[in-house]
């Protein structure tokens, strides 16, 4: 008898969690801005890992794609309005990489 209550209770627990999901999904698809910054922050790498997850123990990145880009591309395929990753946040496109370099000439005017 108490095998089939800890599986009922298991069960509901499941379902629960795929409904508050499925709710969270359908809410994340109207806020365009925060999908494309989700998708844009968790790209995978060239080694295949999320660019910003980390393992809770601290052994490095998860793979991708991690839970949160699953959360954005479902609601990217949900939202009312297309949703398109700013340019500077495409993959290949850092902001570092806008940083000027220390070592580079300086071109600003002199005041």
């Amino acid at each position: 008898m108490d095998e089939v209550v800890t599986e009922h209770r298991t069960t509901d627990i499941v379902d629960h969690t795929e409904q508050v999901m499925t709710e969270f999904v359908a809410e994340l698809s109207h806020l365009p801005a925060v999908v494309a910054k989700l998708l844009a922050d968790h790209t995978p790498d060239a080694g295949g890992r999320c660019r910003t997850c980390h393992i809770a123990d601290g052994s490095g990145r998860v793979w991708s794609p991690c839970r949160l880009l699953r959360f954005a591309e479902a609601a990217r395929a949900l939202s009312p309005v297309a949703i398109v990753e700013p340019p500077s946040a495409r993959r290949g496109h850092s902001r570092r990489s806008a940083v000027r370099s220390p070592h580079a000439p300086n071109t600003a005017s002199a005041r």
